[in-house]
């Protein structure tokens, strides 16, 4: 498992990195600086893109952790809904799809001791209000479906692994909209999560291109 002063190096790190990148949206880089994620300001800066770019219709995040995105997409909205989903429980086993990648994560709770309320925590610290947003607590397998989401205009899967992964992908990328945008933050990061984006995209026919955020983490394509 990840030790939390390994993470608090490699924020700390893409904090530092990040200042100057994000020295025309004072917003971004109070996200950054309150020390509350895992988004480093690359994918922060093309969240906030797409999110300006979107058609009509709601932001979706599965895997919401701290709230870091969320916030983002809330700020960036408009007004619109945003959903988030995160089982707030800890990362799950791997399955075998993911081929042992990632198993030093598994456990670890991305929202912290706080749970739920770490997001709530984040919201307050940047002043985003949340009357717009809808948090859903469990796993993704027993939220996604019945959850009244549609349309989506921005749909940003941080599932990490093979299951959750496909399950989002199969539940939620049916909703989005045309010119929409789907934005999967560990292809890049994790073999199971690459695995599962790669056969639901030959699966369905997919021929957007993925463009790539960041070679180590995020990619993401139009609907």
């Amino acid at each position: 498992m990840a030790s939390e002063s390994a993470i608090q190096y490699l924020r700390a790190v893409a904090l530092q990195q990040a200042r100057q990148q994000l020295a025309d949206d004072d917003l971004l880089l109070e996200v950054l600086e309150a020390g509350v994620g895992f988004v480093d300001a690359p994918r922060l800066v093309n969240l906030r893109e797409r999110c300006l770019a979107a058609p009509p219709g709601a932001f979706v995040e599965c895997g919401v952790a701290r709230g870091t995105s969320l916030v983002v997409m809330a700020a960036y909205g408009d007004g619109r809904i945003v959903w988030g989903f995160d089982s707030f429980e800890g990362l799950p086993e791997l399955s075998d799809a993911d081929d042992g990648s990632g198993v030093e994560f598994v456990g670890y709770s991305c929202s912290g001791e706080r749970g739920e309320q770490s997001v709530r925590d984040t919201f307050a610290r940047i002043s985003v209000p949340m009357e717009n947003v809808r948090l859903v607590k469990g796993w993704f397998a027993d939220t996604l479906g019945s959850a009244d989401t549609v349309p989506i205009a921005v749909l940003r899967l941080d599932a990490d692994f093979y299951e959750a992964t496909r399950c989002a992908l199969e539940t939620m990328v049916p909703r989005v909209v045309r010119g929409g945008f789907i934005l999967i933050d560990d292809y890049n990061s994790f073999d199971g999560c690459r695995k599962a984006v790669d056969e639901y995209r030959a699966a369905q026919g997919v021929r957007s291109p993925l463009v790539v955020t960041d070679p180590n983490t995020e990619v993401w394509w139009i609907a």
